[in-house]
């Protein structure tokens, strides 16, 4: 519990530092960047379950790598596109 809450304020802490940043970035870049957050959280978090009670063949296992995937290019689109701002 106390390695969660040091995540969790680490990642309050970067977001206070980095907000202005955050709010430069256009509403489309922000709102991607917010979605990959949100898919990437909704993939790790029940990443045991996907691959212990379900199985390797499980058809859940193509929707992890889905989900992985598509956040890691929403992330690579704004950080692309910031640099080009």
């Amino acid at each position: 519990m106390v390695f969660l809450g040091g995540l969790g304020f680490f990642g309050y802490r970067m977001y206070m530092g980095n907000r202005v940043t955050l709010f430069d970035l256009p509403d489309q870049l922000r709102v991607t960047l917010y979605a990959s957050a949100t898919a990437l959280i909704f993939a790790l978090v029940p990443t045991r379950k996907f691959w212990d009670d379900l199985g390797p063949q499980s058809a859940t296992i193509v929707l992890w790598f889905a989900l992985i995937s598509a956040a890691a290019y929403g992330f690579s689109i704004v950080i692309r596109r910031w640099r080009e701002y």
